[in-house]
Order: structure tokens, then sequence, then C-alpha cells
């Protein structure tokens, strides 16, 4: 199963390459699939590439993958880079509403705010 998933995601990456403007498959149809057979890591890819970062988080909250999130928001959320700094704040809006203790996840992201002063 995990073979097929790599060839997956292979498939994905070499028919998006940076250069492309478009990808050489319908995008629309790649996310359908992907969400289909809920394969993560082509979700992922496939929102990076649309530029649909609110996306990406939505995905990681969804599997509560927190370190997942927080990279995300290091890679999307950086303003001086022309990221979305609003993504700092959903994912605290977010990891504040979880059960359970996640103490240290918002103490990353807390962190993260103070000191790029999002």
């Amino acid at each position: 199963m995990q073979a097929r998933r790599d060839k997956a995601r292979d498939l994905l990456q070499r028919g998006w390459q940076p250069h492309m403007a478009q990808p050489i498959y319908d995008p629309e149809h790649a996310l359908v699939l992907c969400r289909q057979h809920n394969y993560t890591p082509g979700l992922v890819l496939l929102y990076d590439k649309k530029r649909l970062h609110k996306e990406v988080l939505a995905v990681h909250m969804a599997a509560q993958d927190y370190e997942g999130l927080i990279a995300a928001c290091i890679q999307y959320g950086d303003a001086a880079s022309g990221g979305e700094p609003q993504l700092w704040a959903d994912a605290l809006e977010y990891l504040c509403k979880q059960p359970g203790d996640c103490s240290e996840p918002v103490s990353q992201v807390l962190q993260h705010i103070e000191a790029k002063r999002v």
C-alpha cells in the first residue's frame, strides 16, 4: 500500500514541477481522488501548488497533526516573505479548542508569534 502511495505522490510531483504554471493533469480531479482515498500527502502537495495555504492547515487540523500544522505556519505564515500571518492566529485558535493537553504546541505557536511580532 505504501509503495502505491509513494508512486502517487511521485506522479503528482512530476506532473506539476516548479517551472510549470499548470500541471499536466487536472488538479481538481486529483484533489477529488486524494480526498476519496484520504491521501493526506497528495492533498498537502496540491493545496501547496494551488497556494491554498488555509486548506493545508485544515488538512493538518483534521489529522490532529500538530507538528505538521506548526510546520505549515512556519512555511506559509511569514509576512516578510509574502506569507499569510493570519495562519498563526488560526492555528492558535484551533489548538486552544482542542481537548487534552496542547500546551507544548500552543507554546511553540505563541513563541513564534512573539518572535516574529505577528
